[in-house]
């Protein structure tokens, strides 16, 4: 089956789930764009989280789902690209989003050793282990536990926010 690029379908799950976490996100961004601390400008760094945090869990979902959505005649990257393809596009971003944070924790956080253990701990180590493990996902069960893995980093990102806020 061939991609079909066109106008949207807002009424499709899709945007129903993305719309909120977009809004908040948007809200975010034009915050750290807008202000900054210690005269650091770090909105170089949001970006790639808000790519990562949209982007990867959908396809994450799509492979999961792929023979639910041939069944259904529904079009994603995973049947555009291929399961294996669409896994490595998964691994590299999850690789990416890696270096970016160890990048930022040398940066910005490397004088402040308890928030440098949180990032090291709580949020580099759990996705170095989520791309080891996308890297040799094939089954719907591995997907099924990528995704669940990814809304724990999630979350332990999320929670960084007020240790960040408290620890700086």
């Amino acid at each position: 089956s061939k991609l079909v690029l066109g106008p949207p379908d807002w009424s499709s799950d899709f945007f129903k789930a993305r719309v909120p976490s977009q809004e908040l996100s948007n809200k975010l961004l034009f915050h750290k764009m807008t202000t900054k601390e210690e005269g650091k400008n770090d909105k170089l760094f949001v970006m790639p989280f808000l790519i990562y945090n949209q982007f990867n869990p959908e396809v994450v979902k799509d492979i999961q789902d792929i023979d639910g959505d041939k069944n259904g005649g529904l079009n994603s990257i995973p049947i555009a690209l291929g399961r294996k393809r669409a896994t490595k596009i998964v691994f590299y971003l999850g690789v990416f989003t890696t270096l970016t944070v160890i990048f930022y924790m040398y940066q910005y956080l490397y004088s402040n050793q308890l928030l440098v253990l949180y990032f090291l701990f709580l949020i580099v180590a759990p996705l170095f282990y989520y791309c080891v493990k996308a890297w040799s996902a094939e089954t719907s069960k591995d997907f099924s536990f990528l995704s669940f893995f990814l809304k724990l980093i999630m979350f332990l990102g999320l929670c960084s926010i007020p240790v960040y806020g408290f620890l700086k």
